[in-house]
């Protein structure tokens, strides 16, 4: 039941609450006083109609209409927004549809409401709008519809079997003609298993295709790894100079000891203060120092080299492991006969 209505910046209406007793109630004023603006707004609210701006109040604002029943509040609103609002939910509002939710809230349709000027409800109606009237309200023009739907559905299925004969009929007919085919069907067999044979040895050749180009990108690798395979005798010379290296790094560390040990000489020769010429021993630990750092340069290099060496050897086996496998499905797949040219391979 409807308690209460609050129409803001509606038509004439700024700011209206109407509070509704239980019974009947009446709405009376003078003329353009605003008596029907509440009906349309009510009506705004249960049909979402008119569409548009016109009933919005000219002085402008949101307008909205709030109508308060026993187990819900319901408003229409529209500003920047278009909504309904149940219960503090927000329900978009796209042209005359209303949210299902509001249509199952308010449970009122065009019916329960009247305006001053409308004809007397089912009164001044035919027979037959009045009886179609209560078969809407008992859902007996659902049946009639569905009745109808069935009969059209039934003569359409009737209609479709008796095309489908017809077609059937035709199509027996048409057969007769084609009997002599029957004769084809071997040879169609045999057409079709040379097609699959053909098709076999076209997937076989587009694979070795496949592998003939792999060996080709294999030789070009192999190729482009030929100057690798020249620096042989570097590489020789790279591990001759490496035992050098080795001889070299004992001498460095003998070196060493020999100079921690004239360290030592010095500091006691400091340390007694016995003077002694030291004039050569300086000069053989300068030319020891420029020998020193020539050795640590040639042990960069060649260690350098040493690693080189040991990337390229990996490049090589790789290599040769895939050429390997390449060669091995190449036969796999070449067998004892070619199958470009046909003749036996050895």
């Amino acid at each position: 039941m409807l308690q209460k209505l609050e129409i803001n910046n509606y038509q004439s209406h700024k700011h209206s609450v109407l509070n509704f007793h239980p019974n009947v109630n009446v709405i009376v004023g003078l003329s353009d006083a605003g008596k029907s603006a509440i009906i349309k707004a009510l009506k705004w609210v249960i049909s979402n109609r008119p569409n548009g701006d016109s009933f919005r109040s000219h002085w402008g604002g949101k307008t909205e209409v709030i109508t308060t029943f026993n187990d819900c509040v319901i408003s229409r609103s529209k500003d920047k927004e278009n909504l309904y609002i149940l219960n503090n939910l927000e329900f978009r509002a796209f042209g005359t549809n209303i949210p299902q939710e509001i249509i199952n809230a308010l449970n009122i349709s065009d019916v329960n409401v009247q305006y001053q000027l409308d004809p007397h409800f089912l009164l001044s109606n035919s027979p037959g709008e009045v009886a179609q009237h209560f078969n809407k309200v008992a859902k007996l023009d659902k049946i009639d519809l569905a009745q109808s739907n069935i009969a059209n559905w039934i003569r359409g299925i009737t209609k479709d079997i008796e095309t489908k004969k017809e077609l059937i009929s035709s199509n027996e007919t048409q057969l007769t003609k084609y009997t002599h085919l029957e004769k084809f069907e071997a040879e169609v067999e045999v057409l079709e298993d040379l097609e699959r044979k053909e098709t076999i040895q076209i997937q076989k050749i587009a694979k070795l295709s496949s592998l003939l180009i792999q060996l080709e990108q294999i030789d070009i690798g192999i190729q482009d790894q030929q100057e690798y395979l020249n620096a042989e005798a570097p590489v020789k010379s790279v591990l001759e100079l490496i035992t050098k290296r080795d001889e070299i790094i004992q001498n460095k560390k003998k070196m060493v000891l020999l100079l921690d040990s004239l360290v030592e000489i010095k500091e006691d020769i400091a340390a007694y203060e016995e003077i002694i010429p030291a004039g050569d021993l300086i000069d053989e630990l300068l030319e020891l120092s420029v020998k020193k750092s020539e050795i640590s340069k040639n042990t960069a290099k060649m260690t350098k080299l040493y690693n080189d060496v040991d990337l390229t050897g990996l490049h090589i086996i790789t290599a040769e492991k895939e050429y390997n496998k390449l060669h091995k499905e190449f036969e796999k797949a070449m067998g004892d006969t070619c199958l470009l040219c046909g003749s036996k391979l050895k």
